[in-house]
C-alpha cells in the first residue's frame, strides 16, 4: 500500500494514456472507466498493459471504473473493465486484449449484467448468445450459453424452456416433420404435436399429437372419387354429414343415416338439393334429388326409365330455323333460331341421317351424356349425335345434326375417345333425309348476298309478304373483277376458255367462272362471267392447266380484286332440287338477279322449283337461268306462281341453251316479260305479261350448236306463163333441156307451176336466151318459153369490148365472150361509139371472138342494129349478159349434201332454222321432201319467203336449238306502256308509252315465239296465223298453207244481209256438168270449159251486148 503525505500531494491531470508520451510521479490519466497515477518518471510504451505489469510497475490505479464500448466486435482492443454488449447480456473485460472473433471470449469477459433477447424461431445456422430467446415449436427457450446448431428440445444444457404454447402450421401435410407444440389442421380436426416427429406422421396418431378441438370442414357436394378426412363435411343428397374417419374413394354416405364413416350431421330440406340458379328438384329414389339446370335451348322431357324428368337438346334434325331475333351463333333450333338466311344455308345439307339400325358399342369408359358428338364415315359430313353411356350397355343415340352426304347403308361411327373413354359406338345408316328444310318467321332479313342454297335444300318463309329479303348494303362476296394474274406461260395453248371453273386456293369462295383469253404473246386477260359466292378481296384462286388447252403450263393464278355491290349481284344461287317458297324478294337493281343457277353446282335430278314469291325490284331479271353456269345437268328451273315487278329489268330470262318451265307467273312493268337468248328454252302456261316494253322475246340460237350442213343443188329457170305445154307436161327428174336458139342445155329437177320455176342443174356451158323455147326430152317431152322479165334475169360474168363496126348490123369484137345467139345483153362504157351505151340487144351471128346486134326480143327472130350512122368506136366497153339461169328463190329448194347427213330422211326436222351463207336472215323449214338417201338429196320447204337468188352449191347451215318461247294459254296486258312511272298506274290517263300489240311477241335472229294469248283488247290469236277480235268478231287466218283434211263442207257465212252458199266439194270437171250449187271448179276445169266453149271452137256463146 502506498504512504501518502499530504504535504506533498501535488497531482497533474494529463487527460487520457498515450504511448511514447513522458510522464512524471503524480500524473495522474485515463485509461478505459479507469483513473491512474504514475508512480515513477518514465516514458510510456506503446501498450499501458506494459507499463502497468512492469516491475516495479509505474502506474497505480487512482479511481476504479467502467467504459461501455457498445456491442462487441471483432479486431478491437478491448482494456479491463470495458464494457461491451454480446447477446442480451452486458460483459466486463477481464484481460486486456485485441479480439480475434465476433464471438465473445468469455475467458478475457466476465458477465457484467445478464438479459434476456427475442431472437424469433430457432434456425440451426445462427449463433445464439447467452439470453437469446428463442421459438421453437410451440414453446419458447432461453440460451443458457453461448451455442450454433444445438436444437432447443435436444440441448438441456445450451437451452432452457421458459413458456409452452402453440405453433399454427395450417393443413397436415404429409412431407412435413412437425415439433412439439405445432398444431395443424387435418380434416374438420385440430391436433397439437406433443413431440417433434419425422415427415409422414399422421396426427390422428396419439403418440405423437392430441386432439385439440373436434370440428368440421366443408368440402362441397360429395364426389366418389374423392377420400375424405376425418371432420370432413360433405352434402349428400340434400343432407350435410361429417367424416367420422379417413374414408375411401366411392364410399358414400348412407341416405338419411349413419354408417361406419360417415355421421348424419344436418338433414337438409328438398331446396337444399341447388347448386346453381335454375336448378329444380324431383323426387329420387329415395328422396329429393336436384336436376340441374340444362343449357340453353334444352327441354324438358320424361326420361327413357320414365322415372323422372331430364334436360335433353332440340335437335334440329332436317330443319333450321331463321328468326329476326336470332343469332348466328345459335344451332338453328326453333327456340334458338338463327339470324340469317345464309347462315341456314350455309349449315344445311342433304342426304342427312334420318333412321339408324345395328347399333353397337360405347361400352366400358365413364358413364354420362355426351352432347354434339360427331359422326364420321365415308365422305359425309357434320352429322352430330346426343350419346347416353352407363358403362355396361349399347350406348343411346340420339341423332342431333343429320348431317350430309349420307347414303342408305353407310356405316357410321362415333369416336370412344369422345364418350369418356367408351368402345366406338357404330350403326347402319338406314335412311336418309332428301335435304334439310330452312324455315324463316316473319320479318326482313338483310342479308350479305349471294346465298348458295345447296342442293335438296327447302327454304321456306312464313308468308309471301311478310317475309321479305333484301340486300345489306356494302359489297357481296361475288367477284366483279381479279389481278395479279400470273404471267404467260410459254407453253400455254392459244385460245378462248370461255366459262371455266376457278378453284380457290384461300377464303371459303366457290363458283367463280371465269373466261380466259391466251393468245400467247401478250398478257392473258381473265374475265368472271359468274361471280360464285362467299369471296372476299385478296383471295387467290387458280385453273388448272387442262382447262386450258393442256398445253402443259403451270396453273393459271389470280386474285379477287373487287366484288360486286350487294344490291347488283345475285340473291339465290340455286342447286339440284331446291325448293323455294312465300318469301318477297326486293331491293335489288340493274344487273342483279333473284335467283340463278349455282356456277358451282350441277342439275341432276330435279330442277330448282320457285313457288309463291315475288320479286319487286328495279332493272332485275327475277329468274336467270344461264346454261353457262354449268357444264353438265339439266341447267333448268321451275317456278309456280312467282310474280315479277321488274321495272325496266326482265321478269324470267333463260339463255344459252338453258330451260324454264313456268306456271302462272306474271310479270309486270318489266323490259322483257319473258327473255329466250342464244338457245335459251320457256315453255309457259297460264302466265302473263303486263305493261313493259316487251312482252314474249325469243333472239337467236344456241352458240354451242354445230350446224348441219347442206348445199343448194342447182339453179333455175323461169318461164313465160302458159307458154308451150309445160302447163300440163309432168317434169321427171333427168329431162334434158336445150334451147332452140342458144343451144344451152340442163338437166331437169323440178317444176314448180305455181311461180312458173324449173329447177336445173348440170349443162354446158352456155347461157340461155330469154324468151326463146327450150326443148325439154327424156322422160317427158314438151317445151316452153324461157321468161323475158327483168325480175327474171340476173346478170353474168362481164365481157370486154375490143371493137365495134359503124355498119349494118354493128358487129362486136370481144375475144372469147362465150356468148350465143338470142343472148340478152346490155352494153356500158364504150367510148367513140357512144351510142351503144346503157342499152339492151340480143346477140346473133355469134362467133368465138365476134357477134352482131339484134334489137328483137324474139332470139329466134333476127332485127339487126343498123350503126351506119354511129360516131365511130374508140376503145372500151363492157358487156353485161342478163342470163336467166338464175339462183334459187321463193319457198322451196334443192339442196344435197356432201357429208353423209342426207343419208338419213329424218336428218333435218321440221320447224329447223335455216341460214343461207351470207344471209344474216333466219329461215324456218316447213317441209323435207323427195328425199333420196342414196344420192344425199332432198327438197326443203321454208318461210319466209326467199326473194334474192341463191347461187348453186352455197352453203346452207340448219340449226334446231334455236330460242324459244312457248305460250298455253297467256295473258298480255298493255304491253309497250313501259315502266311502273310510264304507265302512270292505276290512272291510264297520263301514261307517256301507247299500247303496242307488235310488241307482245318479238322473234329475232331466229328466236321462236309459240303462243296462243288473249290481250287487254279481246284479242286472241294462235301465232301469228290465226287470229280472232272479239270485240268485232273479226277472225283473220293468214298461213303459207292449210291442210283441210277431214274437212267435208266450208261456209263462209253471211255477207251482208245474203246467207252464203256451203262448199263441199273442189271440182276439176271441165265440162260442168255437175251444174252444182256446192262445188267449185278449178282453174284448169275453168280453162278446158272456155277453151272447148270459145269461138275458136265454132261454138256458139250466148252473149248479151248493151250498147248504151
Amino acid at each position: 500500500m502506498a504512504d501518502f503525505v499530504l504535504g506533498r500531494i501535488k497531482f497533474v491531470w494529463k487527460g487520457s494514456w498515450a504511448g511514447t508520451t513522458a510522464y512524471i510521479a503524480d500524473d495522474v490519466v485515463r485509461y478505459g472507466g479507469n483513473a491512474f497515477i504514475a508512480l515513477a518518471n518514465h516514458t510510456s510504451s506503446a501498450l499501458f498493459e506494459t507499463d502497468l505489469s512492469a516491475n516495479p510497475t509505474k502506474w497505480q490505479k487512482m479511481v476504479g471504473g467502467v467504459e461501455y464500448k457498445t456491442d462487441h466486435a471483432d479486431a478491437t482492443y478491448y482494456k479491463v473493465d470495458d464494457i461491451v454488449k454480446y447477446g442480451p447480456t452486458l460483459w466486463v473485460c477481464t484481460t486486456a486484449h485485441l479480439s480475434t472473433s465476433a464471438v465473445l471470449d468469455t475467458t478475457k469477459f466476465s458477465v457484467f449484467l445478464p438479459g434476456l433477447e427475442f431472437e424469433d424461431s430457432w434456425a440451426v445456422g445462427t449463433q445464439y448468445q447467452q439470453g437469446d430467446i428463442v421459438t421453437y415449436g410451440g414453446y419458447q427457450y432461453v440460451a443458457e450459453r453461448n451455442n450454433i446448431g444445438q436444437t432447443p428440445i435436444d440441448s438441456g444444457d445450451d437451452w432452457e424452456v421458459i413458456t409452452t404454447g402453440y405453433s399454427m402450421q395450417g393443413t397436415w401435410a404429409s412431407g412435413t416433420a412437425y415439433k412439439t407444440g405445432e398444431v395443424v389442421q387435418y380434416g374438420g380436426n385440430t391436433y397439437v404435436f406433443k413431440v417433434t416427429t419425422t415427415a409422414g406422421q399422421l396426427p390422428t396418431n396419439t403418440s405423437y399429437a392430441d386432439l385439440l378441438v373436434e370440428g368440421v370442414k366443408l368440402q362441397g357436394t360429395y364426389n366418389a372419387g374423392t377420400a375424405y378426412k376425418i371432420g370432413d363435411a360433405v352434402i349428400y343428397s340434400n343432407s350435410t354429414y361429417r367424416a367420422k374417419i379417413d374414408t375411401t374413394a366411392g364410399q358414400a354416405p348412407a341416405d338419411g343415416t349413419d354408417n361406419t364413416q360417415w355421421a348424419l350431421y344436418v338433414k337438409g330440406a328438398p331446396s337444399g338439393v341447388f347448386t346453381t340458379q335454375g336448378d329444380i328438384v324431383q323426387r329420387g329414389a329415395t328422396g329429393p334429388e336436384r336436376l340441374p339446370i340444362g343449357r340453353q335451348g334444352d327441354r324438358l322431357r320424361v326420361n327413357a326409365a320414365g322415372t323422372g324428368l331430364e334436360y335433353y337438346e332440340e335437335s334440329s334434325g332436317n330443319t333450321l330455323h331463321v328468326s329476326p331475333e336470332g343469332l348466328d351463333t345459335n344451332p338453328g333450333t326453333e327456340s334458338l333460331p338463327l339470324a340469317t338466311i345464309k347462315k341456314a344455308c350455309q349449315l344445311a345439307g342433304s342426304l342427312g341421317i334420318s333412321q339408324i339400325s345395328n347399333l353397337a358399342g360405347g361400352t366400358g369408359g365413364t358413364p354420362g351424356t355426351y352432347r354434339n358428338i360427331a359422326i364420321t364415315g365415308g365422305s359425309a359430313s357434320n352429322a352430330t349425335a346426343d350419346v347416353i353411356t352407363d358403362g355396361s350397355s349399347i350406348a343411346t343415340v340420339n341423332i342431333i345434326k343429320n348431317g350430309e352426304g349420307w347414303a342408305e347403308g353407310n356405316t357410321a361411327t362415333i369416336a370412344g375417345s369422345s364418350l369418356g373413354g367408351a368402345t366406338n359406338v357404330t350403326f347402319t345408316v338406314e335412311t336418309v333425309t332428301g335435304g334439310d328444310t330452312i324455315r324463316v318467321q316473319s320479318g326482313t332479313f338483310e342479308e350479305v348476298l349471294p346465298i348458295r342454297v345447296p342442293p335438296r335444300v327447302t327454304l321456306l318463309g312464313d308468308s309471301l309478304r311478310a317475309t321479305k329479303v333484301e340486300p345489306t348494303s356494302g359489297s357481296a362476296t361475288s367477284v366483279a373483277t381479279v389481278n395479279n394474274i400470273s404471267a404467260n406461260d410459254a407453253s400455254r395453248t392459244p385460245g378462248t376458255y370461255s366459262n371455266v371453273l376457278a378453284t380457290a386456293t384461300s377464303g371459303d369462295g366457290q363458283g367463280l367462272r371465269v373466261t380466259v383469253v391466251v393468245d400467247g404473246s401478250s398478257a392473258i386477260t381473265v374475265t368472271p362471267t359468274h361471280g360464285g359466292c362467299y369471296f372476299a378481296v385478296g383471295d387467290s384462286l387458280s385453273v388448272a392447266d387442262n382447262l386450258l388447252g393442256s398445253g402443259g403450263g403451270a396453273a393459271l393464278t389470280f386474285d379477287v380484286a373487287t366484288l360486286h355491290n350487294n344490291n347488283a349481284t345475285s340473291m339465290l344461287l340455286l342447286n339440284n332440287a331446291n325448293y323455294v317458297s312465300f318469301f318477297t324478294f326486293q331491293g335489288m337493281t340493274t344487273g342483279a338477279n333473284v335467283c340463278s343457277l349455282d356456277p358451282s353446282g350441277a342439275i341432276t335430278s330435279a330442277s330448282p322449283y320457285m313457288h309463291n314469291c315475288t320479286s319487286v325490284n328495279t332493272g332485275t331479271t327475277g329468274m336467270m337461268i344461264d346454261g353457262n353456269a354449268h357444264t353438265s345437268g339439266n341447267k333448268s328451273m321451275v317456278a309456280n306462281d312467282f310474280t315479277q315487278i321488274n321495272t325496266d329489268g326482265k321478269g324470267v330470262s333463260v339463255i344459252n341453251g338453258a330451260r324454264a318451265e313456268l306456271v302462272s307467273v306474271f310479270t309486270y312493268y318489266c323490259d322483257k316479260g319473258f327473255n329466250a337468248e342464244s338457245g335459251g328454252t320457256i315453255r309457259a302456261l297460264n302466265c302473263s305479261n303486263g305493261y313493259g316494253e316487251y312482252g314474249a322475246f325469243a333472239d337467236g340460237v344456241s352458240a354451242s350448236e354445230s350446224p348441219d350442213e347442206v348445199q343448194l343443188r342447182g339453179s333455175q329457170i323461169r318461164f313465160q306463163n302458159l307458154q308451150g305445154n309445160i302447163a300440163s307436161a309432168t317434169v321427171a327428174e333427168g329431162d334434158t333441156l336445150t334451147g332452140a336458139v342458144s343451144g344451152a342445155t340442163a338437166t331437169a329437177i323440178a317444176v314448180v307451176q305455181a311461180t312458173r320455176k324449173l329447177k336445173i342443174e348440170a349443162g354446158n356451158s352456155r347461157l340461155f336466151s330469154p324468151g326463146e323455147t327450150v326443148n325439154v326430152t327424156g322422160g317427158s317431152s314438151y317445151n316452153f318459153k324461157v321468161s323475158t322479165a327483168d325480175a327474171d334475169l340476173v346478170d353474168a360474168a362481164t365481157k370486154t369490148i375490143t371493137g365495134a363496126t359503124a355498119a349494118n348490123p354493128v358487129v362486136i369484137t370481144s375475144n372469147a365472150h362465150g356468148l350465143n345467139n338470142g343472148n340478152k345483153i346490155v352494153i356500158s362504157g364504150v367510148v367513140g361509139m357512144t351510142e351503144l351505151n346503157t342499152n339492151t340487144y340480143y346477140v346473133q351471128n355469134a362467133t368465138a371472138n365476134t357477134f352482131s346486134l339484134s334489137s328483137s326480143t324474139d332470139p329466134a327472130v333476127t332485127t339487126n342494129v343498123d350503126g351506119s350512122a354511129f360516131t365511130a368506136y374508140t376503145s372500151g366497153g363492157t358487156i353485161t349478159p342478163k342470163t336467166p339461169t338464175t339462183g334459187q328463190t321463193g319457198f322451196l329448194f334443192e339442196v344435197d349434201s356432201t357429208s353423209s347427213l342426207l343419208t338419213s330422211a329424218t336428218a333435218i326436222s321440221v320447224g329447223s332454222n335455216l341460214q343461207f351463207a351470207g344471209d344474216s336472215q333466219y329461215y324456218r323449214v316447213t317441209s323435207i321432201s323427195e328425199t333420196d338417201t342414196t344420192n344425199k338429196q332432198a327438197k326443203l320447204g321454208i318461210t319466209p319467203e326467199r326473194t334474192a337468188f341463191a347461187a348453186d352449191n352455197i352453203e346452207v347451215d340448219i340449226t334446231k336449238n334455236f330460242s324459244n318461247v312457248r305460250l298455253t294459254g297467256h295473258d298480255f296486258l298493255s304491253i309497250g306502256t313501259g315502266s311502273f312511272t310510264d304507265t302512270n298506274y292505276p290512272d291510264a290517263v297520263g301514261n307517256t308509252q301507247p299500247y303496242d300489240q307488235s310488241r307482245e311477241t318479238t322473234e329475232q335472229n331466229g328466236g321462236r315465239v309459240y303462243y296462243t294469248s288473249t290481250d287487254q283488247l279481246g284479242n286472241f290469236r294462235v301465232g301469228s296465223q290465226f287470229k280472232i277480235d272479239q270485240a268485232t268478231g273479226t277472225a283473220t287466218l293468214n298461213a303459207d298453207a292449210f291442210d283441210l283434211s277431214g274437212l267435208t263442207e266450208l261456209q263462209l257465212g253471211s255477207i251482208g244481209a245474203a246467207i252464203g252458199a256451203t262448199i263441199n266439194e273442189f271440182s276439176t270437171d271441165g265440162t260442168l256438168a255437175g251444174n252444182s250449187d256446192t262445188a267449185v271448179p278449178t282453174e284448169q276445169a275453168v280453162k278446158t270449159y272456155v277453151d272447148v266453149n270459145s269461138f275458136s271452137t265454132g261454138k256458139a256463146i250466148a252473149m248479151s251486148i248493151v250498147f248504151g
